[in-house]
């Protein structure tokens, strides 16, 4: 047989699965009972929080014959399967990552206007944010019309992206990142149905890595599984290196992480991150985080002060970038090596 992930296999495939998300679910579970389902929804949060899951679930609430009391639909009968395998004509799935222009767009609202056998046409478009100038404007038509038999399902990680003629037209719901405490519950049930010694270390390693997302966890979690081992992020290696002025290895993690598609957005935001748990650290605060502490040990708070300032420009750039966003990291984080350097910081010397 096919090996499948377990972030696939595990998928929540109705309400009752769907973890951290408690009052975007009762919201939208009140519009369905009460028929005020809007033409269109706009989810956004972080990667992993469940966007593209609940609009599944939606479509499969909505079409479903067998859909019970409680909505959950009964992912039995072939019209869940069909929206399970993506093979349900009416309830489609686009994303706009690479296709974001106007013809793209407007072939998929005239597509959405067609007639199908199906109790409600659920269009789902993901990564919207990623779309051109006219793509934005051709949306506005069908948001506009009345008696449109079809739901759009807009998901983005990029909210401020999104043009206000196009929020203003549809019900926006943010989903949070996930508490720790649910991710790791999550996975405690997923190595209980797959027959795994649960390894409360490993559990709450990856519910703490995952930064809320579902995903993210059980991806480390299953990486865990499959080596035994529990894995320290490139962004951690390259922070350690930062710490002690090692120029030359900083850059070589750096063209690691570029040759691994690391998203760099997210790393300058755990850099950031790190460096502001270390500022607390300095200043007395225990904040149970390792790399902070390390920090703290070996930088002064005026080291500390000086490379928030340098990372706060940094997210600004990278907010408004222009260039590779690879380069926007590796200049201040070598930056931040030459601090370390003129302090002539050593391992071993502070703990």
């Amino acid at each position: 047989m096919t090996y499948v992930e377990l972030y696939k296999k595990y998928r929540p495939k109705g309400w009752a699965g769907i973890i951290g998300q408690d009052s975007a679910v009762k919201q939208i579970k009140e519009a369905i009972k009460n028929n005020r389902v809007p033409t269109a929804y706009s989810f956004s949060g972080p990667a992993g929080t469940g966007k593209t899951t609940i609009a599944k679930v939606i479509a499969k609430t909505l079409n479903c014959p067998n859909v019970g009391e409680d909505l959950e639909p009964c992912n039995e009968c072939p019209t869940c399967r069909a929206i399970d395998s993506d093979t349900l004509i009416g309830v489609q799935y686009f994303s706009m990552a690479n296709n974001g222009e106007v013809d793209t767009v407007r072939r998929i609202v005239q597509d959405a206007q067609t007639k199908v056998a199906i109790n409600k046409k659920v269009i789902i478009i993901d990564e919207y944010h990623n779309l051109s100038p006219k793509g934005f404007d051709a949306l506005l038509i069908p948001l506009e019309k009345e008696n449109m038999n079809a739901l759009f399902i807009f998901c983005t990680t990029e909210l401020d992206k999104i043009r206000p003629a196009v929020l203003s037209r549809t019900q926006n719901i943010s989903l949070k990142p996930v508490k720790q405490k649910d991710l790791a519950k999550n996975l405690i049930e997923i190595a209980k149905k797959e027959g795994i010694p649960i390894n409360k270390e490993a559990i709450l390693y990856c519910a703490k890595k995952a930064k809320g997302s579902v995903r993210t966890s059980i991806s480390l979690f299953e990486k865990f599984i499959n080596s035994g081992e529990l894995e320290t992020s490139k962004v951690d290696k390259c922070i350690e290196h930062i710490i002690y002025g090692e120029t030359i290895e900083t850059i070589a993690i750096i063209n690691e992480m570029g040759s691994d598609g690391e998203n760099f957005n997210d790393a300058i935001a755990s850099l950031y991150e790190h460096f502001t748990l270390a500022l607390q650290e300095v200043s007395g605060v225990t904040t149970n985080n390792e790399i902070a502490t390390q920090i703290a040990k070996n930088w002064t708070g005026a080291m500390v002060l000086k490379a928030l300032t340098m990372l706060g420009d940094a997210v600004l750039t990278f907010n408004h970038r222009q260039i590779d966003s690879k380069l926007l990291f590796e200049i201040p984080a070598l930056k931040l090596t030459l601090i370390a350097k003129q302090q002539k910081i050593k391992r071993g010397t502070n703990g």
